[in-house]
């Protein structure tokens, strides 16, 4: 019976949320939910639920399906349950159109001109030097775009048509394309030919791709969660023949350089009167490094990070010059240690800021090394790191926080949202509320420093993502079956002027359901506070609420045939 109760506040629940949902027959042994968005915040399904399903206890297939129509549309069936209101369209997501536009307007110019340049070549038909082709620099920015607006495919299209460009010029001879300069031009029939192209400059040159090719490319790649793609455009990039290296071997083939320390020095000056070679800066080096971070490859970040210092002795990158590293070189290479869950490796971080570079750490520095902690499960065969601490050991997390204090670096909310997250880890809820405390006396000591009075305690400021530390005590307390611990934190952050998310409340309802017995009132509260709030609930809400139920069903189903 708590199962077909549970399915009916599930879908009450939706209704509530203004969300619909189209419920197709199948049973709950099939598993199969078939989700499908139309937009990633509001999702707009149909509710429909068979007497029968309900009456045996049986949960269907669920099936969310989008809309065809617009979502300010007005519907007029009776089956639709609310009418969606209207949206204003963010000035962010007008200006993001905007280089849409543009970008394609980049493209098709690109292709059109390849086009041109391939039908020429094979019909042997001479053409004059024109601007046919949009510039690197808009080309990639039009790569910046699609990368994104999610579209990463196309950007890679559109790179590989840079590509192909390049190389039709290149294997054009003289004698079709750049010795009729002084006797035909087609600037003006070209310019004529596209209505559009005030907009965008076209040039003589087809649009080669460049260092800050690349780099847009891998970063897109990186941020869209592709961080192989990025490597495999990383070893593209290596193998072109204007790579410095390439054009290094080349010229010390040709000008016979011995290899001491005047060459290194004679191989720049080389490079300085060359055109259009490859040279990896620090910022490429930063994402390519963050590549193998996301894979958890913290070694190979680290023979980035050598080969940038220009170490001897120790395992350097191939194709990396050396480069001043930055802020951000040290914080991604420990990004790449706590992927790992090395947190050894990622202490060295600190010692190498002090030893090789004039860099202070920062407040993500100490925030990723206290993420890290914790978070490696090792074998009982697997030697372990005694930097590391112990499994369930939170202790180098706290004292990782007390040095970034004594350091006069100050916690912001997604430090100890990072630190109660290693006491859940831990399974150590009294020391998750003891992280919290600390955070809520930091804003006490800050509120008496800016002589702030008449005003009650915790109510002047609110640290950065503050709320992310309040959800994570949140759902330390719920794993470790501290429901009402976590209720009460509920309540106590919109008293303290900290608002919940919609992050929050999945977390709570979550263990609210989980809970034995299944605290249904208390999860109403929270639905009516994401109603009031106007909080969308996200689709992992979703498929928490809806498994719940589906395991619920499942059980009542084996009790009704065993009885």
């Amino acid at each position: 019976m708590a199962g077909i109760l549970l399915i009916i506040f599930l879908v009450w629940s939706m209704v509530v949320l203004d969300c619909n949902v189209v419920v197709v027959s199948g049973f709950v042994n099939q598993r199969r939910l078939n989700f499908n968005f139309n937009d990633r915040h509001h999702i707009k399904p149909l509710i429909s639920i068979t007497k029968s399903s309900l009456l045996l206890g049986k949960a269907n297939k669920v099936h969310i399906r989008k809309h065809n129509k617009p979502s300010h549309t007005k519907r007029t069936r009776k089956n639709d349950i609310s009418v969606s209101k209207p949206q204003k369209v963010s000035d962010n997501a007008h200006l993001m159109s905007i280089k849409v536009k543009e970008a394609k307007l980049v493209e098709k110019l690109l292709f059109d001109a390849v086009d041109k340049m391939t039908r020429s070549r094979q019909s042997g038909i001479n053409i004059p030097p024109s601007k046919l082709f949009p510039s690197v620099r808009q080309c990639n920015a039009a790569l910046a775009t699609f990368g994104d607006s999610n579209d990463f495919r196309r950007a890679l299209k559109l790179f590989t048509q840079m590509k192909k460009s390049a190389s039709l010029v290149s294997r054009m001879s003289t004698s079709t394309y750049g010795k009729q300069s002084t006797t035909e031009s087609s600037d003006d029939t070209t310019t004529a030919n596209h209505p559009t192209i005030h907009s965008i400059d076209l040039v003589l040159d087809p649009p080669k791709p460049n260092l800050v090719t690349y780099s847009t490319l891998m970063s897109r790649a990186v941020s869209l969660g592709k961080p192989r793609v990025a490597l495999r455009l990383w070893n593209l990039m290596r193998n072109q023949p204007n790579f410095y290296t390439n054009v290094l071997s080349r010229k010390e083939r040709d000008v016979d350089i011995s290899g001491d320390t005047k060459t290194e020095l004679t191989a720049m000056e080389l490079l300085q009167k060359e055109n259009d070679i490859i040279v990896p800066d620090s910022i490429f080096c930063n994402t390519l490094m963050n590549a193998y971070a996301k894979l958890g490859k913290h070694e190979e970040a680290r023979s980035i990070l050598n080969a940038m210092l220009g170490l001897k002795g120790v395992s350097c990158h191939e194709g990396i010059p050396i480069t001043p590293p930055t802020i951000y070189t040290y914080n991604t290479l420990a990004d790449a240690c706590k992927t790992a869950g090395e947190l050894g490796a990622a202490l060295e971080v600190l010692e190498l800021m002090s030893a090789h570079a004039d860099i202070s750490p920062d407040a993500r520095t100490y925030t990723i090394l206290i993420s890290t902690v914790a978070r490696k499960k090792m074998n009982d065969k697997e030697a372990r790191d005694i930097r590391s601490g112990g499994l369930y050991d939170p202790d180098m997390a706290f004292a990782l926080l007390n040095r970034m204090i004594n350091e006069d670096i100050v916690p912001n909310g997604v430090t100890y949202c990072a630190l109660i997250d290693v006491c859940a880890r831990c399974s150590r809820c009294d020391l998750a509320l003891n992280g919290l405390r600390l955070m809520l006396k930091q804003k006490s000591a800050s509120s008496l420093e800016n002589n702030v009075r008449n005003v009650p305690m915790y109510h002047q400021q609110t640290l950065f993502n503050e709320v992310g530390a309040w959800t994570a005590c949140i759902n330390a307390c719920g794993k470790t079956g501290r429901v009402d611990t976590a209720i009460r934190l509920f309540r106590t952050m919109q008293q303290v002027n900290v608002k919940p998310n919609a992050v929050t409340c999945g977390c709570l309802s979550d263990c609210l359901l989980k809970a034995t017995p299944i605290r249904l009132t208390e999860t109403l509260e929270v639905l009516q506070y994401m109603k009031k709030e106007e909080l969308p609930p996200s689709p992992v809400m979703y498929t928490s609420l809806m498994g719940i139920a589906l395991s619920l069903a499942e059980k009542e189903n084996k009790n009704v045939i065993r009885d």
